[in-house]
């Protein structure tokens, strides 16, 4: 299990976010759970590239495993919302955040 959280972390941090991603869900799949630092580096990939909605879709996926999103996971999916002109959404999610 370990071994694929350290892959999909190195992944993200080259820019191979596509073998991120396939990796995760291959391990999702595999019935492995990630851990927060995991599940973290996909929400910042997929805000760096631009798809807060995939990054907001993990987050509930990650409620539904038992996985609670950090601070870091909310600032960088509210920065990102924020730099899109989803201000409203951002303002959404900081009771969230604040739980």
């Amino acid at each position: 299990a370990s071994n694929f959280k350290s892959l999909i972390h190195g992944f993200c941090k080259m820019g191979s976010f596509d073998k991120a991603l396939e990796l995760f869900n291959i391990m999702l799949q595999g019935g492995v759970l990630p851990n927060i630092v995991t599940c973290n580096s996909i929400v910042h990939v997929y805000c760096r590239d631009r798809r807060v909605e995939e990054a907001l879709q993990l987050m509930d996926g990650m409620r539904d495993q038992g996985i609670t999103p950090n601070t870091c996971t909310y600032n960088v999916v509210i920065n990102s919302l924020c730099k899109e002109g989803k201000s409203e959404r951002a303002w959404e999610l900081i009771p969230l955040m604040l739980k």
